[in-house]
């Protein structure tokens, strides 16, 4: 059972995903992975939050809406040397 803080940070993962999934879906076609970077660097949220909610959506991603549209941009952009690595400097 969880207590009230690991509730909080729950409820904060789970708003971020499905902010952060929406907004890289709402990305123009073809969507580049610097677009999807900007997306994640402009999220509204700590650090941790920010790496358990790319967690949860890179793990999960059928949990949130039009995973067929957002999923491959955020692999695309897991996947890239050069911006992907930016990404992951976001969780430090």
């Amino acid at each position: 059972m969880m207590n009230k803080t690991e509730k909080a940070h729950d409820t904060k993962i789970f708003r971020a995903a499905r902010e952060l999934s929406a907004r890289i879906a709402d990305l123009p076609t073809p969507a580049t992975d610097e677009q999807v970077l900007e997306v994640m660097q402009s999220q509204k949220c700590s650090n941790r939050v920010l790496c358990d909610a790319f967690a949860v959506m890179d793990n999960e991603p059928t949990r949130f809406a039009n995973h067929q549209t957002w999923y491959p941009r955020l692999r695309s952009l897991r996947n890239n040397p050069d911006v992907g690595e930016r990404m992951f400097a976001l969780f430090q």
